[in-house]
């Protein structure tokens, strides 16, 4: 229904709209607001007042219920690109960690706590903002708790860290210096060595410092064959970079160079991306985007389906689109404030070329389903053609060519096919479509839309009919 103007500025009516949204999908606290999407809302009628709020459910939930003290975590599936960037939503979502798991002190983290509990109370996107580290991510949201602090203390003496290597010695046999090269990193994380190791960018620089006739070790020139292959060994490589450069946030790599790469020992790191720090990152550390990490994109980035199909599936999840029909409801406009100018202009600022790119499985009709408007240049191709016709035969249940002579412009229309109007005439795209059939037999004129309502009126009664 549509709603005259000036009618959302008014709050009264945008709460009467909340509250319908509780009353159809029995929202009884904050956590049921997360089964309703944001097509849900425009189905609903909000269109208008979801756009006053940048079409974030949160958003108009924040300003019709402030004294709820909502957070975008207690009532989304997902929250915003962004939201983890906020400081205060990073303690407030940490604190209730704290009270779940019943920590009271620092050393409640390291023994009551693990990456695994804060991924399944909705964290992975911010353990992926410090690198998947815990003890970095806590350093950051509690700095009162001086978590680095307690490991130095820990890790400062000599003394203690002979003692712990002589341990790890005698517990893997180490008998000579070469010895070590047997002993792996997850041997030192399982002997709970991880601070120790957080110390060093190597385990070869840690035994070298604290191991004697370590250093006067040759040092092998070469990683074994497949060694970067194993995420695992990407992942402690790039930590090192991070605690050299002080990485703590995904845009704090963007100071980091190839050849810093390269200067720490990861040539053969980066030759497997092409010379690309973003590649590398992309894939060790799953869920960074190259747009977070770097200034600007690599040549070709939007050039890969896969980034195309990863930044629509963002949007997807933003918007709440359940459906590849969902996306008719989506605008240009709505990918253009979302960075996507870069990949729209690739496809000539066509959002439904986009589309076509990023999900190939798609068949022609389904992609018409997708968008409002399907671009002229689509119709070029004869397969496309053939593909809306039968699709459209089947939607207006047409039996025999006869029938075609009762169909109107705007149901073609109706079914998105006014960009093949423009490209061509109904019968030269029944034709191209069904070039077997006797068209000379059939009279077109123009046709009525109380003819094609007739024709509506016949096709329910004769289902009707033979229903029965």
């Amino acid at each position: 229904v549509h709603k005259p103007k000036g009618y959302w500025k008014s709050m009264e009516n945008q709460r009467a709209f909340v509250e319908q949204l509780e009353a159809k999908f029995g929202v009884k606290e904050a956590a049921d607001w997360k089964k309703v999407r944001v097509q849900d809302a425009f189905d609903m009628g909000g269109r208008g007042v979801l756009k006053m709020y940048g079409n974030s459910l949160f958003g108009l939930l924040s300003a019709v219920y402030p004294e709820r003290g909502y957070t975008e975590l207690q009532c989304r599936a997902k929250v915003s690109q962004g939201y983890w960037r906020v400081p205060e939503n990073r303690r407030a979502f940490m604190e209730e960690v704290a009270t779940r798991f019943g920590v009271e002190t620092a050393e409640d983290w390291r023994t009551k706590v693990t990456a695994r509990e804060i991924r399944e109370m909705g964290g992975e996107r911010l353990l992926g903002l410090y690198s998947y580290s815990l003890p970095v991510l806590l350093a950051d949201v509690f700095p009162e708790h001086n978590f680095s602090g307690g490991q130095e203390k820990e890790w400062g003496s000599a003394e203690r860290r002979r003692a712990f290597l002589e341990e790890a010695a005698a517990k893997f046999n180490v008998q000579s210096p070469a010895d070590w090269r047997n002993v792996l990193r997850e041997d030192f994380v399982a002997m709970g060595g991880s601070g120790l190791l957080h110390r060093y960018p190597s385990i070869e620089a840690m035994l070298a410092d604290n191991v004697p006739d370590m250093a006067s070790l040759p040092e092998r020139k070469r990683r074994a064959a497949g060694h970067w292959k194993e995420r695992e060994h990407r992942i402690a490589f790039l930590k090192g970079i991070e605690r050299k450069f002080g990485i703590e946030h995904p845009e704090d790599w963007k100071r980091v160079k190839g050849k810093d790469v390269v200067n720490m020992g990861g040539g053969g790191l980066l030759a497997i991306y092409g010379g690309s720090v973003a590649r590398m990152l992309e894939d060790t550390y799953e869920g960074m985007e190259e747009t977070l990490c770097r200034d600007s994109l690599s040549k070709g980035y939007w050039d890969s389906k896969k980034n195309q199909r990863r930044f629509l599936d963002g949007i997807a999840d933003e918007l709440g689109l359940r459906s590849m029909e969902d996306w008719a409801q989506v605008s240009v406009q709505d990918v253009l404030v979302r960075r996507g100018a870069a990949v729209l202009h690739k496809f000539k600022f066509s959002l439904f070329d986009l589309l076509r790119s990023a999900y190939p499985e798609l068949r022609s009709r389904d992609l018409f389903k997708c968008r409002g408007v399907v671009p002229t240049s689509f119709w070029k191709e004869e397969e496309n053609v053939r593909e809306f016709m039968t699709s459209l035969k089947e939607s207006l249940h047409i039996r025999s060519p006869e029938d075609w002579a009762r169909v109107s412009i705007q149901q073609v229309r109706d079914h998105n096919g006014g960009g093949l109007l423009q490209a061509m005439s109904l019968q030269e795209a029944l034709r191209i479509a069904f070039p077997t059939a006797k068209w000379h037999n059939v009279e077109f004129t123009k046709t009525s839309g109380r003819r094609a309502v007739q024709r509506q009126l016949y096709v329910l009664v004769r289902s009707l009919v033979e229903a029965a």
